[in-house]
C-alpha cells in the first residue's frame, strides 16, 4: 500500500472534518436534538479514523515498533468504545452521561494505553545528545502545568464534597496528562524530529489540552455536548492516527532539517505555554475577577517569554553558524573518500553515514601493481569532531605507507607507531580498529590483518563463508602492540564484505556477525548494487545506533 497517497488522503481528511465539525456545531447551536447527535456521532468517527490509519503501520510493523502501533491502536479503540457508551446515554436514552460511570473507564484506559505508546516511542528514539537547558526547559514547563491543574482541577476536588470515586478519576487523569506532557517533551527535545514525532506531538498536545479544559469544565459544571472543545478531541485523535502513516519519514533536506531543529524544539513548549495563559486571561475574565494584579502577572510572564525567545534565537544562530563549518567539513571529509573501482578484476559499492556531523570510520583502496589491491577500513575510538580529525590525519600517511610497504604486518605496524607517537598522552589515549587487506589477483590469495575491528566476510561463488576475524589488538594501544596476519586461498570468484561496528549494530542486537553472514549467504547470486541497496535497505528497519556506519563491498572477479 502506498503510504504517500494514504498520508495524504489522511491530510485532506483531517481539515475537512474540522471545518465540518465546527459547522455543526454553529449552526445547530440553537437546537439542542441535532447538536448533540451531531456531535456525538462525529466524536465517535473520529476514533474509529485513526484505529483505520494505525492498522497500516500496525501490519507493517514488526517487535517493539509493532508493540508501539498496536498499543495506540487499541487506545483510539478503547476511546471510540467510551465514546459509543457515552452516545447511547445522550442519543438513544436521552439523558446526561454518568460521571463517574463505564465510559470513564474506556477513556482512563485510552489516556493509559496511550501514555505506554508514548513511553515506548521515546525510549526507541531517545539519544542523550540535547543540551543541558531543555531539563530546565522541561522542569520549568512541568511546574506551570502542574501549578496551573493544581489551581483548576486538583484544588476544587478538596473544596466541594466529591466521591471517592469522582476524586479518583480527576485525579488519575490529572497524573495521566502530567506524564503523558512529560513523555511529549522529552520527545520533543531527545529525539529526532521527523514528520512522526511531529505529528504525534501536535496531536497529543491538542488531546491533552483539551482534556484539561474539559475537566475544569466537567468541575465547574460549564461543559455540555456540542462544546467548542469537542472538534479539538477528535482532531487530536485523528492526528495521533495520521502520525503512523509518515512512519520512517525524513526531510528530503537534512541541512535544511538540522537548520530547523533548534526553532522546532523551541516553539513546542512555548506554545503550549501560551496556550495555558490564554486560557487563564479567558477564564478570569468571564469570572469577572480579572484585576490589574493580574494584568501585571501576565505582563512579566510574556516579556520572560519574549526574553527566553531572544536569547535562544541568538543560541541557535550560532549554532546554525557551527553547523554550517560543520556540514562544510562534513562535504570535504566525504570528498576525500576515494571512488569506487569497476575494473575487469574487481568492482567496488559503499555505504558510509556518520552518526554526528563528521564521523571516525573511513575506508581506502589502492591499486597497488597490475594485480595487486590493497583495502583499508578503519573505526577511530568515538565519533563526533575529535575522532574525524584523527581520521583525516591517518588518510593522509596511509596511502604512502601502503604503497610503499606492501605488506599488511608493516602497514599496520607504521600506522600503530603513528598512531601511537601523535595522539597518545597521559591524559588521552586514542586508537583505531581496523582491517587492512592485500588482495593478489593473480595468485588468488589474501593476506589481512583484523586489529580488533569486526570480523570481514569472504564467500566464494558456491563455497562456505571464511571469516577475517581479529588478529591482534586495536592499532595504537601501545607503542609495541603485537601486529599478525592470516593468508586465505580462493580459486573461484566472491564477495568480501567489509564493515564497521555501527553497522552490525544496527543488523544485530548482539552486534556479532552472524546475521550479516546470512544475509550474506541469502543473496550470494544478487547483483552488487542490489545487493548493497537491499542490505541498506534492511539498516533502515534495523535496531538505534548511534555509531557511524560504514560498509564496503568489494566483488572479486
Amino acid at each position: 500500500m502506498n503510504l504517500t497517497i494514504v498520508s495524504r488522503i489522511a491530510i485532506f481528511t483531517l481539515p475537512t472534518f474540522a471545518v465540518f465539525y465546527y459547522g455543526w456545531i454553529l449552526y445547530f447551536r440553537f437546537n439542542e436534538f441535532w447538536l448533540v447527535i451531531g456531535a456525538n456521532t462525529l466524536h465517535l468517527i473520529a476514533p474509529l479514523l485513526a484505529t483505520v490509519f494505525l492498522v497500516i503501520p500496525f501490519i507493517q510493523t514488526k517487535g517493539r515498533e509493532r508493540l508501539y502501533y498496536s498499543l495506540l491502536f487499541i487506545s483510539c479503540l478503547f476511546y471510540a468504545v467510551g465514546q459509543a457508551i457515552w452516545n447511547y446515554y445522550e442519543i438513544i436514552v436521552g439523558q446526561y452521561t454518568p460521571f463517574p460511570g463505564l465510559s470513564d473507564v474506556f477513556y482512563f484506559l485510552q489516556a493509559l494505553l496511550f501514555f505506554c505508546a508514548v513511553l515506548i516511542k521515546m525510549k526507541q528514539n531517545f539519544t542523550n545528545s540535547a543540551l543541558a537547558q531543555y531539563q530546565f526547559d522541561i522542569l520549568s514547563f512541568l511546574i506551570i502545568l502542574f501549578l496551573f491543574s493544581f489551581e483548576y482541577i486538583f484544588k476544587p476536588l478538596f473544596i466541594e464534597p466529591y466521591t471517592f470515586t469522582e476524586v479518583f478519576f480527576y485525579f488519575s487523569y490529572f497524573i495521566l496528562d502530567i506524564g503523558i506532557v512529560l513523555a511529549l517533551l522529552v520527545l520533543n527535545y531527545y529525539t529526532e524530529i521527523n514528520k512522526e514525532i511531529k505529528v504525534l506531538i501536535i496531536g497529543a498536545s491538542i488531546l491533552v489540552i483539551s482534556h484539561i479544559a474539559y475537566s475544569i469544565m466537567l468541575l465547574e459544571t460549564s461543559y455540555q455536548t456540542g462544546n467548542l472543545i469537542d472538534p479539538l478531541f477528535s482532531i487530536g485523535l485523528l492526528l495521533i492516527g495520521v502520525s503512523g502513516l509518515y512512519r520512517n519519514t525524513l526531510s528530503e533536506n537534512r541541512i535544511y532539517q538540522q537548520n530547523r531543529f533548534f526553532y522546532t524544539r523551541m516553539v513546542f513548549p512555548i506554545a503550549l505555554i501560551l496556550l495555558l495563559f490564554i486560557w487563564y486571561v479567558l477564564h478570569q475574565y468571564n469570572d469577572h475577577n480579572f484585576h490589574f494584579f493580574d494584568l501585571g502577572v501576565i505582563a512579566i510572564v510574556l516579556l520572560t517569554l519574549c526574553r527566553i525567545i531572544i536569547s535562544r534565537i541568538e543560541v541557535i544562530r550560532m549554532l546554525k553558524s557551527k553547523i554550517k563549518e560543520l556540514t562544510i567539513a562534513k562535504d570535504i571529509q566525504e570528498k576525500s573518500l576515494p571512488q569506487p573501482i569497476h575494473d575487469d578484476k574487481i568492482q567496488i559499492s559503499t555505504f558510509y553515514d556518520a552518526s554526528e556531523e563528521l564521523s571516525g570510520d573511513f575506508y581506502m583502496w589502492f591499486k597497488v601493481d597490475e594485480d595487486k589491491y590493497g583495502f583499508l577500513v578503519i573505526d577511530v575510538m568515538g565519533h563526533g569532531v575529535s575522532s574525524a580529525l584523527i581520521t583525516m590525519s591517518i588518510q593522509s600517511v596511509a596511502r604512502e605507507i601502503v604503497l610503499r610497504e606492501q605488506t599488511p604486518t608493516v602497514v599496520m605496524e607504521e600506522l600503530s607507531k603513528y598512531m601511537y607517537e601523535l595522539f597518545h598522552s597521559e591524559d588521552h589515549m586514542y586508537y583505531f580498529t581496523g582491517i587492512y587487506i592485500l588482495l593478489n589477483t593473480k595468485e588468488k590469495r589474501m593476506t589481512y590483518v583484523n586489529g580488533g575491528h569486526p570480523t570481514g566476510l569472504w564467500k566464494e561463488k558456491d563455497g562456505n563463508v571464511v571469516r577475517l576475524a581479529s588478529t591482534c589488538p586495536p592499532i595504537g594501544l601501545s607503542a609495541q602492540s603485537p601486529v599478525i596476519s592470516e593468508d586465505i586461498s580462493y580459486s573461484n570468484p566472491g564477495r568480501l564484505v567489509l564493515c564497521t561496528d555501527g553497522l552490525l549494530e544496527k543488523l544485530s542486537s548482539s552486534h556479532d556477525v552472524n546475521e550479516l553472514e546470512e544475509y550474506v549467504i541469502a543473496h550470494e547470486n544478487v547483483e552488487l548494487d542490489d545487493f548493497k541497496m537491499k542490505l541498506v535497505s534492511k539498516l533502515q528497519h534495523g535496531g538505534n545506533s548511534d555509531d557511524d556506519k560504514c560498509l564496503v563491498i568489494i566483488d572479486v572477479k
